[in-house]
């Protein structure tokens, strides 16, 4: 199934201005998106690569969204009695990495179902926009293409990090919304 909203680039009124949205770049006006269009009985969840046992806080602030609501990659904890009471002792394994195909299998394991919309801005979120696209009713994927170099950082097919190959190529065919950071947006930055 394709995500609802097609035809290539598409202006959004959270990309105009960003408001007092709290955070810094794209987060801003993805912020203003999940506020204004998502249903109100949907609860956000993000996510980012390594944020799961350090800066859930500092993620959840910059979006919005709970704490203990955040997923991200984890190290495998145990349980055990130590002098009689109990502690969680944290492994020196890895238990997931929310990167690539981990993002939809941390997203089923935090919260049991398939997301209604999903946004992205490398390949490293491919997978978690196909499992959100492939649901049965309304879906929406957005891709950001970071693209502004002067006013952010600009990364695309080529780039060392942050790379936007597949996943534009994918976007492309099945009618996901595409963001183009230099062209769309009029303010990167909600202090611009």
């Amino acid at each position: 199934m394709q995500c609802p909203i097609r035809g290539g680039r598409r202006r959004h009124e959270a990309a105009d201005h960003v408001g007092d949205a709290p955070g810094e770049g794209e987060r801003g006006a993805i912020v203003e998106i999940r506020r204004n269009h998502l249903d109100a009985d949907r609860q956000p969840v993000g996510g980012a690569p390594d944020r799961r046992h350090g800066d859930r806080e500092i993620d959840a602030a910059d979006q919005g969204i709970p704490p203990e609501q955040v997923i991200g990659s984890s190290i495998k904890t145990k349980f055990e009695l130590r002098d009689g009471a109990p502690v969680l002792v944290r492994l020196p394994e890895i238990n997931f990495i929310d990167d690539k195909a981990g993002k939809p299998v941390g997203i089923q394991m935090h919260i049991g179902r398939r997301p209604i919309a999903a946004f992205g801005n490398s390949d490293g979120d491919l997978q978690m926009l196909q499992w959100t696209a492939a649901g049965k009713g309304a879906r929406f994927c957005l891709y950001v293409h970071h693209t502004d170099a002067k006013r952010e950082f600009a990364y695309d097919r080529k780039s060392s990090i942050g790379r936007l190959d597949k996943g534009l190529d994918e976007a492309q065919a099945k009618g996901w919304t595409l963001v183009d950071m230099k062209k769309d947006w009029k303010q990167v930055f909600p202090i611009q």
